[in-house]
């Protein structure tokens, strides 16, 4: 008897020493586990082609080492993320990034991803390359007729040279390079003494060519192109806006479907194409863009070509100053 009583009463005590060891390891396993999971953010706003990291903070902090967070897209073709909360905006649209853990954690990230915004004179879109930023110029800022009238393409150089850190104004970009690269003799050589003093002071309309060059001596190399097969163009330029880098054209006043895209003949920007296909335009004479015209339409019914001496350094007629300009950034680059 005795002999079962001490067997009992060991069996009893080396229970007891278990559980007492147990406590500490269950209170240490619980406080292991997450039991908070929160986003540095619940809503976000960015531009296509952005990335934008997301981070999850677990509480207590000695679980977040040993805790998985899993993310997810609601979109993909809207928004992609990776296994460190590392978001890709693909394309214009609304999306929720959800982020768990296995023990059934769950916290939730608005992404709201658009292409381009303009706002007051800023114009920005999202590129392959990253947000780009242009200032939008208008002719209309600048005091005398010729910039009100025939500053257009002086005004789209000026608009260019923003998004690559050039902050000229239409009248520096007029008086400043262009005076520096053509002397007055060479206008009268080329326009005759009327034409040539209008031009040399500020008072006649800049050509493409002379766009073209006045960029290239800031360093943002271009490719002018003066005459041209339309077919062939118009698929050139569709395919130059897909990298996100810009374009000038030289379009026409003509009607098309009820329809003008300017009252005189008219440089514009072109820095993109939405989702409706329709042109992203910052236009000279008036900083908005044209949200109701289709990039086939302005490129097909309103881009005009050279058809004369396009070699001129100024605007002497139509024939001298079409073309478009393909933008393909610093030289550098």
């Amino acid at each position: 008897m005795k002999r079962l009583l001490h067997r009992i009463i060991l069996s009893f005590c080396l229970l007891a020493g278990i559980y007492t060891a147990m406590i500490p390891l269950r209170a240490g396993a619980a406080s292991s586990k997450p039991f908070r999971l929160t986003l540095n953010s619940t809503s976000v706003t960015g531009f296509q082609g952005q990335t934008i990291r997301l981070k999850a903070e677990i509480t207590p902090k000695k679980a977040a080492q040993s805790t998985q967070v899993y993310w997810k897209s609601g979109n993909k073709k809207v928004v992609t993320v990776d296994e460190n909360g590392t978001l890709t905006l693909v394309a214009p649209g609304t999306t929720v990034v959800s982020a768990r853990t296995r023990n059934g954690l769950r916290v939730f990230c608005s992404v709201r991803v658009i292409q381009y915004q303009f706002s007051g004179r800023t114009v920005k879109i999202g590129t392959p390359e990253g947000v780009k930023t242009y200032h939008a110029y208008a002719q209309k800022d600048y005091g005398y007729g010729y910039y009100r009238n025939y500053g257009c393409v002086t005004t789209a150089t000026a608009i260019i040279a923003s998004a690559y850190g050039f902050h000229y104004t239409p009248v520096q970009i007029h008086e400043g390079s262009v005076k520096q690269k053509y002397s007055e003799r060479y206008a009268v050589t080329n326009m005759g003494q009327a034409g040539a003093l209008n031009a040399y002071y500020g008072k006649a309309a800049l050509s493409v060519r002379t766009a073209s060059q006045i960029l290239k001596n800031m360093g943002i190399e271009n490719r002018p192109v003066y005459s041209y097969d339309r077919a062939k163009a118009v698929k050139q330029i569709r395919e130059h806006l897909k990298t996100g880098k810009p374009v000038i054209i030289k379009a026409n006043n003509n009607t098309y479907n009820g329809k003008r895209l300017a009252n005189i003949h008219h440089a514009v920007v072109v820095i993109g194409v939405d989702a409706q296909d329709h042109a992203i335009c910052i236009s000279p004479n008036n900083p908005t863009y044209y949200n109701s015209i289709t990039l086939e339409t302005l490129l097909y019914h309103h881009m005009t070509p050279a058809s004369g001496n396009y070699s001129r350094p100024y605007m002497i007629e139509m024939r001298t100053a079409g073309g478009y300009i393909l933008i393909d950034g610093l030289k550098d680059d």
